[in-house]
């Protein structure tokens, strides 16, 4: 269901938001790396990481690139602003992926600077809350490969079943909110049916 979420153009808005937490797998500490369009609160990526470092930080909008079909990429990365927390490594893993193409055009937005609310950040916040809720359940993930799979049903979920009931998108899940309405009344079986 994600490679076939990947061959599709959503209409994404040029205001993303990124961030990661803390997840638990055999007992120790991972970091899941998330990237939101704060407009339609489509998951453009996610990652899974043993670090937090510039290398990992880049990891994530390596992935975004990937997942963003091919042919649009120049327009989506023109006029982009992403917004983060005060981590360090996104001021430079912002500028290591996108400002080396010379028709990219990304602008890095991080909540310490004083220009910038710490609620901007608050659809990426938002998603981490019911991540959290999901995943608090479960206790602990006994592999690796077991918690990146879990965390890419849940993106599918995020962008195609989740319904935002929220004032903004009023009802629409983010595909919806993207122009993406490939899906009947039960999203899960149409999804599965045009993956497939």
């Amino acid at each position: 269901m994600n490679e076939y979420s990947n061959t599709l153009n959503p209409q994404l808005s040029k205001s993303w938001g990124v961030d990661e937490q803390k997840v638990k797998c055999k007992g120790e500490w991972l970091w899941k790396w998330n990237l939101i369009d704060k407009k339609t609160r489509w998951q453009v990526a996610n990652t899974l990481t043993q670090q937090r470092s510039i290398k990992e930080a880049r990891q994530v909008f390596k992935q975004a690139k990937q997942n963003l079909n091919k042919d649009k990429r120049d327009e989506v990365f023109k006029d982009l602003e992403i917004t983060s927390d005060g981590l360090y490594g996104y001021r430079k893993a912002i500028k290591d992926e996108f400002l080396t193409q010379p028709k990219n055009s990304v602008t890095h937005r991080a909540t310490t600077s004083p220009d910038v609310k710490q609620w901007e950040n608050m659809q990426v916040e938002r998603y981490h809350n019911q991540y959290r809720e999901f995943d608090k359940i479960r206790r602990d993930f006994k592999t690796i490969d077991s918690l990146e799979q879990w965390g890419d049903g849940f993106r599918v979920y995020n962008n195609f079943i989740q319904k935002n009931n929220g004032s903004y998108l009023k009802g629409l899940t983010p595909a919806q909110a993207c122009g993406i309405n490939v899906l009947g009344r039960n999203r899960w079986l149409s999804l599965l049916k045009k993956s497939l």
